[in-house]
């Protein structure tokens, strides 16, 4: 990194020396922000001589998230320069930490001396350094530059003695006349269109198209308040209460934490600043955070006491309350409206949040079945904040920042109380009925609140959120071959802004398609039959978290997600889901961006079963937080009472499979830490819980030393990200293929036939080997999912464009239909002492089957180690010399049904062999294909 360039800010040092000495009067709360734009690109601090500010305004802390595009309502997107000045009050003496995170470079100066250096272009870090300071009013300059992607801004102090936590409102102020003083255009702001993308305006102004997305009322994820310190709800849902207030509505939502059922913020004044993987890409950022104007918040821990304590139950910090504390039951739409449902010591609550008083007041309006045992719930707290309660009003302060609370229509023995920095609600035993908290940074404004309306009467359904339906064409394959490919067109173009990137599909009983979305969606789509011309789509469900698979039971749509697992209620039959049930929300969420929950199927007795990967980190090494569901595969029972871990060990399971003669749950796992290569494994019912392969992820101690074997192994260039697995059904609708594992790859976008085999047990094993053939088909995105539809008997694979794959649209969903035609192919793969039996689905022609030259066979094998990947060894080297080996064929022998062909060589166990060939039926169809298999046994007779 070059030199600063500080003639600007060495200038300031004298005004800012004698701005903490001027009166106390004549300070106000927050710190004068200095925005300047530039021409050129901007790589560190600049001078900024002459130059005119091209936004002057006050900033109430410097504690600015990274954001895509316009910088927190700034305008400025890449390329500025901000400056913020005044004073920071030290009330006592000692030797203090400053730390600013930024994205890109940031400094900070206390009195004209530096006292943290974080400069140069980079994602948000942290730096800090430490100075001495006598009590009273010093000097603060901080200087920030962004050049271009991702940007944002945060200052923290530790106080002796105390924590880490963003510098307060209560602790800077800036000189009104200095701010009077400087001079800029705001008419020409006024004209700059913003920068787009990002930024704290919440929605107005950002040109992205997750911000275009319309998710209706409510939008779930892992969600991070602005106050109090480390405010993050891993399962947060941001309900939007300003929709209906005013003309035009209002930018205003409450964030609701469904494992500790508390409200993580309310605020005005935007919406949500969108960061994450599954909004621009990004790796590493939790989730969105909020935007505006934060009126109140609380700390992660219970929402609600449990008689006198909030002191957390939970094993880790992660995970919902036991049940006979709180427990999150749902949530009701009615057109703009939200009910929140969930229990407090089994009594049962609804909650409606709402805006009033043209945005001064946000109310949560309760029903409250009759109390078994009194409990008390948090309504806000304030960082360094006291107060008290004066005419039924609660009122915390902490410098200019303030919040009240009153109660309208409390029930006998509900009552406000403040508790150091809290405000908290006490209901006693047998308190029942409907009434309303309002909260406001206004007491007076509080107390004035509406009265209650029962929520109960919203919870019957309410008007169409969804009523415009999208009609789209299909298009039909070739019928060349025996297997094609048609198109079930997506509604791309819809009037919600929805991105359909398909991560669950599976079939009503009448043939209908129901498909999950990774940003939250479920689409209904009707019409699907042999022509695909005319397919009608309506959007059922919205804003919900990471949807990464579905399944229809009796008719009924469940989906999981990374919060829970939601069964879903159309309670006015308008062909649109009133009433998303918490039918499982046992799991435990961390904030790791990779920590995916992933398909869902369910097993004969109607348990569902999915997949949890690992926190793996940006980069895709190693681990963030850990927690007790990390790398997990998982079953809930039939009636959603009960979660249990049937497998461990696995990074990144982008999907799973059940079914087959043997009632199998398989795996799949993708390369990375302990996965050598992408690999998929049979968990079968007497090994659960099954440790499969990352010993980090294993959750026992001391962790395993050795892995499962698989029942295949795929190299890099075949499937570098596998996607689900599915099981074909016994009949003759979908052809030779019936009642055999398919192998879908999300990195290739290609489908695989898997060729398996039972052997004996064995401590190391799965009980199973095989491997895959590649069919010749191609698709249009990086497939999944897939699910046979029960009405026409055919395949359909569902899919996305993320990344590590070579699929070229968003979204797809297409169906692979058996023709009719003949599919000449390998079908089966054995192994025997002294060769490999390879079977086909048609007879072939003698000659060219009998001839050894017709086959080329190699081996090679994998290391497990923590490394990324691993190179390919040669099995003769004691795996010590990268390659392959190459297997002498001793005789092809074509056996007396003209379909089975014999390779006499010498077997080993290996983790990968490759079987090419090139031979013809019997008819004269050539058949040139290749096999990639494991062998974990090889028998003796």
């Amino acid at each position: 990194m070059g030199l600063f360039r500080t003639t600007r800010s060495l200038a300031l040092i004298p005004l800012l020396a004698a701005m903490a000495a001027v009166s106390a009067a004549d300070l106000q709360p927050g710190l004068i922000g200095e925005y300047f734009a530039q021409k050129d690109g901007v790589g560190d601090f600049i001078k900024l001589d002459g130059q005119k500010p091209t936004l002057v305004r006050v900033d109430k802390t410097v504690n600015f998230d990274s954001v895509e595009g316009n910088f927190h309502g700034s305008k400025l997107a890449t390329n500025f320069v901000v400056r913020w000045s005044g004073v920071v009050k030290i009330a006592t003496a000692g030797k203090y930490t400053f730390i600013t995170e930024s994205d890109d470079g940031s400094r900070l100066f206390i009195d004209g001396k530096q006292v943290v250096d974080n400069g140069g272009s980079h994602g948000m870090e942290k730096k800090s350094g430490e100075v001495e300071l006598t009590a009273g009013d010093h000097a603060i300059l901080i200087e920030y530059f962004q050049g271009g992607g991702g940007g944002g801004c945060k200052a923290f102090w530790k106080a002796p003695g105390g924590d880490e936590q963003p510098i307060p409102t209560s602790a800077l102020a800036y000189d009104k006349a200095a701010l009077a003083a400087i001079s800029w255009d705001e008419a020409a702001w006024k004209k700059i269109k913003a920068g787009g993308g990002g930024g704290g305006g919440g929605g107005g102004d950002q040109g992205a198209w997750f911000y275009k997305m319309d998710t209706g009322p409510v939008h779930s994820a892992t969600i991070t308040g602005q106050w109090p310190d480390k405010n993050i709800a891993n399962k947060g849902i941001a309900i939007n209460i300003g929709a209906g207030v005013g003309k035009e509505g209002l930018k205003a939502g409450v964030c609701f934490d469904t494992d500790l059922m508390r409200y993580v913020a309310g605020w005005t004044g935007g919406w949500l600043n969108m960061k994450g993987i599954a909004y621009d890409g990004s790796h590493g950022p939790a989730g969105p955070t909020v935007a505006g104007d934060q009126l109140f918040g609380t700390s992660a821990g219970p929402g609600w006491s449990k008689g006198d304590s909030f002191a957390d139950p939970r094993s880790e910090p992660f995970g919902p309350l036991p049940k006979n504390w709180a427990q999150y039951k749902g949530l009701y739409l009615n057109g703009d409206k939200v009910v929140l449902s969930y229990t407090v010591g089994g009594s049962a609550v609804l909650e409606l949040p709402s805006l009033e008083a043209d945005g001064k007041i946000i109310t949560r309006t309760f029903n409250l079945a009759k109390f078994a045992a009194a409990s008390t719930m948090v309504v806000s707290e304030l960082p360094n904040g006291a107060g008290a309660v004066e005419g039924g009003v609660a009122t915390l302060k902490s410098g200019a920042d303030a919040v009240s609370a009153a109660l309208v229509g409390a029930p006998a023995g509900v009552t406000l109380a403040v508790d150091g920095n809290r405000i908290l609600m006490k209901v006693p035993a047998g308190a029942a009925g409907v009434f309303k908290l309002a909260l406001s940074a206004d007491a007076a404004a509080a107390k004035g609140a509406s009265a209650a309306t029962d929520p109960a009467t919203l919870t019957k359904g309410g008007p169409a959120l969804w009523a415009q339906t999208v009609e789209t064409k299909g298009a039909v394959g070739k019928n060349e071959g025996g297997y094609t490919v048609d198109t079930i067109t997506l509604p791309d173009d819809n009037p919600y802004g929805s991105k359909l990137r398909l991560a669950g599909v599976d079939f009503f009983s009448d043939g209908r398609a129901a498909v999950s979305t990774w940003n939250g969606d479920v689409w209904v789509c009707s019409g699907i039959d042999d022509k695909l011309e005319k397919l009608t789509w309506k959007r059922y469900a919205a804003g919900l978290y990471q949807t990464l698979g579905l399944k229809i039971v009796d008719d009924v749509v469940y989906t999981i997600g990374k919060d829970q697992l939601t069964r879903f209620h159309d309670l006015n039959k308008d062909g649109e889901a009133d009433f998303f049930e918490s039918f499982n929300n046992d799991m435990h969420a961390t904030p790791g961006f990779h920590e995916f929950v992933l398909d869902l199927h369910t097993d004969g007795q109607g348990n569902f079963i999915f997949a949890k990967g690992g926190p793996v980190r940006p980069g895709g090494r190693g681990w963030e937080t850990i927690s007790e569901h990390a790398g997990t595969v998982m079953r809930v029972s039939k009636d959603g009472s009960k979660l249990e871990v049937i497998g461990t060990g696995v990074r990144a399971p982008n999907g799973s499979g059940y079914g087959g003669p043997d009632n199998l749950v398989t795996v799949g796992d993708n390369e990375g830490t302990w996965t050598p290569q992408c690999r998929v494994t049979a968990i079968p019912p007497h090994k659960i819980p099954m440790f499969v392969g990352v010993p980090d992820l294993s959750h026992v101690n001391p962790p395993p030393t050795d892995y499962t074997r698989p029942i295949y192994w795929t190299p890099h260039r075949i499937d570098n990200s596998n996607g689900g697995q599915v099981w074909s059904p016994k009949g003759d609708k979908w052809g030779p293929l019936s009642e055999r594992l398919l192998h879908i790859s999300y990195g290739r976008s290609n489908l695989h036939m898997v060729l398996m085999e039972k052997i004996p047990d064995a401590a190391n094993n799965c009980g199973w080997q095989g491997g895959t053939v590649q069919m010749p088909l191609a698709f249009n995105t990086g497939i999944a999912r897939g699910r046979f539809n029960p009405k026409d008997g055919q395949l359909y694979v569902a899919g996305l464009k993320g990344w590590q794959t070579n699929g070229a649209k968003d979204g797809g969903l297409q169906r692979v239909r058996f023709t009719g035609e003949a599919f000449n192919s390998v079908s089966a793969l054995s192994i025997k002492k002294n060769g490999v039996e390879l079977k086909f689905t048609t007879e072939l022609d003698k000659a060219e089957a009998s001839n050894k030259d017709n086959y080329q066979v190699e081996v090679w094998n994998y290391a497990w180690t923590s490394n990324y990947g691993s190179p390919e060894f040669k099995p003769s080297s004691g795996d010590k010399e990268k390659g392959h080996d190459k297997v002498e064929i001793a005789n092809a022998t074509l056996g007396a049904d003209g379909k089975t062909v014999f390779l006499e060589m010498p077997v080993q166990v290996v983790m990968q062999m490759n079987i090419k060939f090139r031979i013809a039926t019997k008819g004269g169809d050539a058949i040139s294909q290749e096999i990639f298999n494991t062998i974990n046994y090889v028998p003796t007779n």
